[in-house]
Order: structure tokens, then C-alpha cells, then sequence
């Protein structure tokens, strides 16, 4: 049998060196050290999350306060003239822009440093579209529902459908005349002349006030979708109307800032109006002066105070002096508000609420918004094809465009032949994706416009193939359409009442 080793006396020189390994301090570092971390990769994709090549970036926003930027240079300025450089996103190469991260303690913190970020973030260009709403909607939508949440790899493919539900619903919507609507029910019933009077420039001074930010969500999909589930937390409706869980008041405000409209620099079209900051700084004013006077639980008190004709014990005497002046700013100020229920109402009539996160953390997700057909369906909606005559087709996207699956191979399409819905028509590459395009009705190809031509670029909307179709499809009388975008609007807006 082998003898046990013999264990080698322990060096002299080693026991010198110092203590046992794992009993000294850790070297200092140099910079601090975080608990937890967020990054958000931008990049050059469509509202669907399709790739979106040959954009130029002719701004871009400094970084602020906490974020932490790699965008391989491309935001540096000039350092002669201290200017932006623009920037084109060439078709060859990967969609990625830049890297944004933020550092904190803990989840929420860092949650609420990328919000931040992404708020006053701008980039800008022409042709240029990047996937920046759809980060700063889903954050929100994330921190609306719970920020630890367990999401899985599918679960991107069903958001984009939940919202391009929703943003189906928004388009049936026109904000003018939902704001129109509750115009005219304020002062409905009013006999009184002068009162009527002071209802109405009342609701007229607040038009821009509203309007301008609800037509801005309305027209972004995933900013409409952050805000939507964000809006839980604001009201709820019932049986007898809305009820407010906030003021009215603070979710404008806040709408404001979400939007990153609040500040009164940048151009005029993406910035609070100054007569309209006046109005929602008086209305914001009047309410801190309540709050520190009445200490009530939450608006709901506060508004039912304020609806009694005799002010409550313990009013302190200014107040109490000035009460039907106080009470007749809150109904002034109250007075149109009602419509800031528009995005919640809309999103319980898509559906959009039954996404959330369980106690659990999983997410539920309707089984309906899973599949290739709702994903393509989605992106119809998030990124619709150019418009076109019936007997024209145009390339859905811009990049290098291909006749053929293959060299070599037969090409999808010559001068007469005849597709169905579903035939692959010609192959776009963007940015290393090949996307397949297929046929949305059947026709016949009269003419090739790129004749022999392969690996070009094209332009989105750009003429590839002038076709018969089998069937002209069917004009629709816009009459209609408004008619129809109308009686939505007032069924909508009289719910928020």
C-alpha cells in the first residue's frame, strides 16, 4: 500500500509575508460601489421595433445629472465649434446607438434615475426614428406595475400588441371635440346669464391647457401606453362617473412632466404655453393654500368641503372670509379637468389594463397577444406601410432591397406574374435583418420599376412595382369615417364626466 504524503513544512518566508489570505482589508476603490443598476439600449427601430436605417442625427441632448452615456462618440461636439456633428445611420451595420445606464441602491431608485434620463432625452433628425417612446413607455408601464417583475422573452411580442390595441382605440378619438363635448355639458342647465358667462370663459381659457397634451399622448402610442398605466392611480370609474383619487389639478401637472413639456425653454410646439403655466401655477397655488388650511385626508375631502356653502369648524378666519371666493376658483379651476380621464377610459376599452404584473411577479398576458398573426398585426397598426394607390407597390422599408431569396435563385416577381395575399414580394435588409414582404391583396405585376436591379438601396414609400389588382378596393366616404370618429369621441368624453 502507498504511504500517506507527507505534508511540506510550512516556508519561513511565506509566514512572514502577513496574516492569512482573506484577513486583510480590501483595497480602497476608487469610485463608489451600487446595489443595483439599469440600462436601456437605444436604438434605430420603428415604433415596431423594426429596424429603421438611413436616418440622420442632426441633435442630440447632453447627458444629464446620473447617466451614464456610451454612444461610441456620436454625441461628442465639435471641439472648434463646440456644435453637434451630424451623424447618418448607415443600412450596413448594427441598430444600436448608444448605451444608457443609471446607478443606485436599490430598484426603484435606479428606475426612477432612468425615467428621468429618458424624459429629457431628445434626439432628433431627418428619416431618423429610434426605439426611445418605446423604452420610456414600457419604464413606466414597468414602475406603474412593479419594477422586479418577471419578464419573459416573449413578453415584448405581447406588450406590442396591447399597445397597438390601445393606440387603435386612441385614433377613433379626436381630443378638440371631446374637449367640446365637456364644454358644452359644463354649462348646460345654467339659466343664470352671468353665470353661464363665467363657466364659459372659465372652460375657453383652459382649451390650449388641455388640448395640446392630450393630442400630443394621443398621437404616440407608447407614450399613451406609459401614461395608461400610470393612470390607475389617478381615478377610478364607477357606476356614477369618474372618481378622483388626485386632483385633477396634480395629474395635469404631472402630465405636463411626463411629457417633458413642463420646462419653458426648447421650441414653442414642445413646451407649456406662459398663459397657460400662469393658469396651472394659480390653480396649483390656491390648492396648497387649502391643504395648509383644511389638512384633509385627500381630494375627495377637500372637493366635498368645498361643495358645502358654509365653511367647516376650525376653518382658520382667512379662509373662512374668503370662502365663496375659494369655493367659486375650485369650481372654476375643476371645471373641464374631467377630460384628463380620456387615456384611462380608452385603455379599459382596449383592454390594456388586463397586461399587469401578479402578486407573484409573473406577468398575465392575454393569450390572444401572443402569435406570429397578432405581432403582425401590431406592427401594422405601431408602423403602417406607406401609402400607396391600389396599383402601385411601394417598399414598406427603407434599406437594401433584393428581388430574389438567393443568387441564383428565380426572383419573387417578373411583368406578369400573378400573387396572392401571402406571396412574398421582394426582400428589404436593414442593419443585418432581412425582412420578407409579403402581398396584402392579389393582383397582377404590369411593370417592374427597379427592372434588373438588386442589392440598391431604396427609400421607404419608394415605387418598386406598378400592378392590377383583382379586385379595386372599396372607397370609403370620409363623412362616415367622421361621423363615426365623432359619436366615439362623445361616448368617450361623456363617460368622463
Amino acid at each position: 500500500p502507498r504511504s500517506p504524503r507527507r505534508r511540506a513544512p510550512p516556508c519561513p518566508a511565506r509566514r512572514r509575508a502577513g496574516p492569512p489570505l482573506g484577513t486583510t482589508p480590501p483595497p480602497a476603490r476608487g469610485a463608489p460601489r451600487y446595489g443595483d443598476s439599469v440600462e436601456i439600449r437605444l436604438n434605430a427601430t420603428d415604433a415596431a421595433l423594426n429596424p429603421a436605417a438611413g436616418g440622420l442625427i442632426e441633435s442630440w441632448s447632453n447627458a444629464v445629472p446620473g447617466e451614464i452615456r456610451d454612444d461610441q462618440g456620436i454625441s461628442v461636439h465639435n471641439p472648434d465649434t463646440d456644435l453637434f456633428m451630424p451623424y447618418y445611420l448607415a443600412g450596413a451595420y448594427d441598430s444600436n446607438i448608444a448605451l444608457l445606464l443609471t446607478v443606485g441602491e436599490g430598484r426603484e431608485e435606479t428606475f426612477a434615475a432612468i425615467l428621468d434620463v429618458l424624459r429629457r432625452t431628445r434626439i432628433k433628425g431627418r428619416h431618423l426614428r429610434t426605439n426611445l417612446d418605446f423604452h420610456y413607455g414600457f419604464c413606466h408601464w414597468l414602475a406603474a406595475q412593479d419594477v422586479r417583475a418577471k419578464i419573459e422573452t416573449r413578453f415584448v411580442q405581447a406588450y406590442l400588441g396591447a399597445v397597438a390595441r390601445l393606440f387603435e382605440r386612441a385614433q377613433e378619438v379626436d381630443v378638440q371635440a371631446a374637449f367640446g363635448h365637456v364644454r358644452r355639458r359644463a354649462i348646460e342647465g345654467i339659466e343664470d346669464a352671468a353665470v353661464r358667462a363665467g363657466y364659459t370663459r372659465a372652460m375657453d381659457l383652459k382649451t390650449s391647457l388641455l388640448v395640446r397634451p392630450l393630442q400630443r399622448l394621443l398621437e404616440r402610442p407608447h407614450l399613451l401606453a406609459g401614461w395608461a398605466a400610470m393612470s390607475a392611480r389617478h381615478a377610478e370609474a364607477g357606476p356614477d362617473g369618474v372618481r378622483w383619487l388626485v386632483n385633477p389639478v396634480d395629474v395635469l401637472e404631472e402630465l405636463y412632466r411626463y411629457l417633458d413639456m413642463d420646462r419653458p425653454t426648447g421650441p414653442a410646439a414642445e413646451a407649456i404655453w406662459d398663459h397657460d403655466r400662469e393658469l396651472l401655477d394659480g390653480a396649483r397655488a390656491l390648492y396648497a393654500r387649502l391643504k395648509a388650511g383644511l389638512s384633509p385626508a385627500g381630494f375627495e375631502e377637500l372637493d366635498g368641503l368645498l361643495r358645502t356653502s358654509q365653511p367647516p369648524p376650525g376653518t382658520p378666519g382667512a379662509l373662512a372670509e374668503d370662502w365663496d371666493d375659494l369655493r367659486a376658483r375650485h369650481l372654476g379651476y375643476q371645471h373641464g379637468l374631467q377630460l384628463l380621464a380620456l387615456p384611462g377610459q380608452i385603455a379599459h376599452d382596449a383592454g390594456f389594463d388586463r397586461l399587469r404584473v401578479r402578486p407573484d411577479l409573473t406577468v398575465d398576458v392575454p393569450l390572444e397577444l401572443y402569435g406570429s398573426d397578432a405581432l403582425a398585426a401590431a406592427r401594422k397598426v405601431l408602423a403602417p406601410p406607406p401609402a400607396a394607390s391600389a396599383d402601385e407597390i411601394v417598399a414598406e422599408l427603407g434599406g437594401m432591397f433584393y428581388a430574389r431569396e438567393a443568387p441564383g435563385m428565380p426572383r419573387f416577381l417578373e411583368a406578369g406574374t400573378h400573387f396572392e395575399p401571402g406571396d412574398t414580394l421582394y426582400v428589404i435588409e436593414v442593419m443585418k435583418m432581412f425582412t420578407k414582404v409579403t402581398a396584402r391583396f392579389a393582383g397582377t405585376v404590369d411593370e417592374c420599376v427597379m427592372g434588373e436591379s438588386e442589392g440598391v438601396v431604396v427609400s421607404q414609400g419608394e415605387l418598386l412595382f406598378r400592378v392590377t389588382p383583382d379586385e379595386r378596393p372599396a372607397v370609403v366616404d370620409p363623412a362616415e369615417t367622421r361621423r363615426r370618429r365623432l359619436a366615439r369621441t362623445a361616448d368617450l368624453a361623456e363617460r368622463c364626466l
